[in-house]
């Protein structure tokens, strides 16, 4: 019986693999808006827990890294809305995984579908909102303003922001993500999440 974090890797595997086959086909003159859409996703690298810098002393740190890591997506690539959690899987307790999987299981709390037609990318600007710590159990209210790119040309998505409530608990010295509840997407203000 698979898990749902080994069905989750396999959909990112085999979606990268099958973006990779169609982009080197031999045989094949490469289509002129594929040309476009690779190269506006070239280069990009989405976090992950080994790739930020991440104090696990400090509850602030893991939570913002966190939301920081599953906002960020590559819809071309991923095979679900919230595939970005398996990059996340080292920032939270072993056991709460699958846990957290299933709170997004049937239901879109995103933009998702419309991202994968534009096959865009997402960018989060995040920050602690409000926090609260027992010594052992940490709370924390993050925001994240998401920067939405297009990859296909003179097509453009709304930027957003959401709310994620985060629950850490202490195992050992290291602070870890044990519940996350992400609210429903919402429309930011600014044409692209950050400006002033």
């Amino acid at each position: 019986m698979t898990t749902l974090r080994q069905r989750v890797t396999a959909g990112i595997i085999i979606a990268v693999a099958c973006g990779s086959v169609a982009a080197c086909g031999a045989d094949q003159e490469p289509d002129p808006e594929t040309k476009t859409e690779v190269s506006s996703q070239e280069g990009q690298s989405f976090p992950d827990g080994s790739t930020l810098d991440t104090d696990f002393s400090d509850p602030d740190s893991v939570a913002e890294n966190f939301v920081t890591i599953i906002e960020s997506h590559n819809a071309a690539h991923e095979s679900t809305e919230w595939a970005s959690l398996a990059r996340a899987e080292e920032l939270m307790v072993p056991s709460s995984f699958e846990a957290n999987m299933k709170i997004t299981e049937g239901d879109v709390y995103t933009d998702w579908d419309v991202w994968r037609e534009l096959k865009a990318t997402t960018r989060p600007i995040v920050k602690v909102q409000d926090s609260e710590d027992d010594g052992t159990t940490a709370t924390r209210i993050i925001t994240a303003a998401i920067n939405v790119n297009s990859g296909v040309p003179n097509q453009t998505a709304r930027s957003g922001h959401r709310t994620h409530t985060i629950t850490l608990t202490k195992q050992g010295d290291k602070w870890l993500v044990d519940t996350w509840k992400p609210s429903r997407l919402g429309d930011n203000k600014a044409s692209q999440a950050g400006e002033k």
